[in-house]
């Protein structure tokens, strides 16, 4: 496997009730991602930054911070094939903010591609 750093980065912003999420996934590589990193523009409201991988959902929740707007570090590691994604819901923070997320780690290309299924 061919290996690169991962450094991906991603915008969304907050809606009227300081809402927003942001889809972040690989197309034709797998993440190995060691590293994810959130905050927002304005902080006069701290948002929730909620973690999730595949879907937002109770059972797909992996990590959440209650400092989402001023910002945090998560160093939970989180393996991403081609197809799979994680999501980050931020709820609670300033309207009209724009939240951002950056994900680091490696990105690789397996030899001869995906194994098919």
């Amino acid at each position: 496997m061919a290996e690169a750093l991962l450094n991906v980065s991603a915008q969304v912003v907050l809606d009227g009730s300081g809402n927003g999420a942001i889809r972040v996934g690989p197309t034709g590589e797998q993440w190995h991602v060691t590293r994810i990193m959130v905050r927002a523009t304005s902080h006069i409201r701290e948002a929730t930054a909620t973690i999730y991988q595949t879907n937002i959902g109770d059972m797909y929740q992996r990590d959440i911070t209650y400092t989402g707007s001023t910002g945090d570090t998560s160093d939970t590691q989180y393996d991403i094939t081609d197809g799979d994604a994680l999501w980050v819901a931020w709820a609670g923070g300033d309207a009209g903010a724009t939240a951002t997320v950056t994900l680091s780690g490696t990105r690789s290309n397996p030899i001869g591609g995906f194994r098919a299924v």
